[in-house]
């Protein structure tokens, strides 16, 4: 439901910011419904990768199709920046361009009282998501929804201050700052996503959380020999290499192998473990 709600709330405040933003002339509206645009297209995106996700085909994909999640996040960062890169350009030529005589923004109070009808709306919706527990869903909208408050009140400050104060120039400064600000954080969330579907290794954290328990797993383990863990989208592929004793049965390494991969399998931040067996240390670094 509060997945519905948002979605229906989205696209009505995105028409009225449009109609606003085209009635009154102002930048920094014209900013805010772009974000209100890109909210519902975030939605969508997600909602076609999960679907994705889930048409599992064993033949064509046999290990998933994971990493369509972080994609689909790239291909929404770079419309996200791609869109603000305009905004802000028009922002700049909006301002270079204004004088004294520029066309002063037609904000009425109808105007005024839709726009903090925005902020209320979302105010509404942030504190109702957090109230729900056990969906990361809902709490990802109540993120969003946070950040949405955040955004229209300084979308709505600047043209109401710039009207107030007469002072023209305010209102692209505004949506030039607003802006820079969405690409700021987009551009931090495209490249984090593009280091790791390129492979970025684990954190060191991960690494010795991932030493300490191979090592711990089984008193038939002698040795670790080697640990690696990188990113192949959201999640890690794990390499581990232990050292069984000489003697050991083939069935009982086995067994232990099978078991360490499984153990390491279940762990949130892994998405497949491989585990090699070796009865020594003395040799190079194998892969």
């Amino acid at each position: 439901l509060a997945i519905n709600l948002s979605m229906v709330a989205n696209v009505a405040l995105f028409a009225t910011k449009v109609v606003l933003a085209v009635l009154s002339g102002s930048m920094a509206i014209l900013a805010s419904a772009f974000e209100s645009f890109l909210d519902i297209l975030s939605n969508g995106i997600i909602f076609f990768t999960i679907r994705v996700i889930r048409q599992k085909n064993l033949y064509d994909y046999p290990v998933g199709k994971a990493r369509m999640e972080p994609l689909g996040i790239i291909v929404f960062a770079v419309v996200i920046t791609t869109s603000f890169s305009q905004v802000l350009i028009s922002s700049i030529e909006r301002l270079t361009e204004s004088s004294p005589t520029s066309e002063p923004i037609d904000l009425s109070p109808i105007a005024v009282a839709l726009l903090l009808a925005n902020i209320v709306i979302k105010g509404i919706l942030w504190v109702w998501c957090l109230t729900i527990k056990g969906s990361s869903s809902v709490q990802a909208l109540a993120q969003d929804h946070e950040n949405d408050v955040v955004f229209n009140i300084a979308s709505t400050i600047f043209p109401v201050i710039a009207v107030w104060a007469k002072w023209p120039w305010l209102d692209p400064v505004g949506a030039i700052l607003l802006s820079l600000y969405i690409i700021y954080e987009w551009v931090i969330v495209l490249l984090e996503n593009i280091r790791r579907l390129t492979g970025q290794a684990a954190s060191v954290d991960d690494i010795k959380q991932l030493t300490y328990m191979a090592y711990r797993f089984s008193t038939k383990i002698v040795s670790i020999e080697t640990v690696r863990a990188y990113y192949t989208g959201d999640r890690c592929i794990v390499e581990v290499d232990i050292v069984l004793p000489p003697e050991c049965p083939l069935r009982e390494a086995h067994d232990v192998g099978e078991a360490l991969q499984d153990a390491l399998e279940l762990l949130d931040n892994v998405e497949r473990a491989f585990v090699h067996l070796d009865f020594t240390s003395e040799h190079q670094i194998e892969h």
